[in-house]
C-alpha cells in the first residue's frame, strides 16, 4: 500500500487537520519504508533467491557449508541453493510414506 492509501482510511474530521495529517504521514512513511526493507531482506535471504554472501549466510545459519555439497570444492550458487532446498525438504519430512519427498536429481 502507498501512503495515500493509508491516509485515506482516516475519518474526514481528522483529514481536515493539517498538523495531525503531517504527523500521521511521517509515522506511516516510516512504517512503509520499514516494510519495504523487510521485503528486500526476505528476498535476499530466501532459499530460492539468495545469492553469494547471502546464500552463504543462509547455509551457515542452517549448519550447511558449501564444501558439504561437492567433495571439498566450493559449489556454485545454483548447486548450493539446490543442496539447501533439498536439505530443508528432508528436514521437514514427517517420516510417513504418504509424504516421502520426490527424488529429483542428486540427493543431498
Amino acid at each position: 500500500m502507498h501512503l495515500d492509501d493509508y491516509l485515506s482510511l482516516f475519518p474526514g474530521s481528522t483529514r481536515e487537520k493539517p498538523r495531525f495529517m503531517a504527523v500521521a504521514s511521517a509515522l506511516l512513511q516510516q512504517v512503509i519504508d520499514l516494510q519495504a526493507t523487510v521485503e528486500e531482506l526476505n528476498a535476499a535471504f530466501a532459499p530460492a533467491t539468495a545469492r553469494g554472501t547471502q546464500l552463504d549466510a543462509l547455509g551457515e545459519s542452517l549448519g550447511l557449508s558449501r564444501l558439504d555439497t561437492s567433495a571439498g570444492a566450493a559449489a556454485t550458487d545454483e548447486v548450493y541453493r539446490d543442496f539447501i532446498r533439498k536439505k530443508l525438504i528432508r528436514w521437514g519430512w514427517d517420516g510417513t510414506n504418504k509424504t516421502v519427498p520426490a527424488r529429483t536429481g542428486r540427493s543431498p
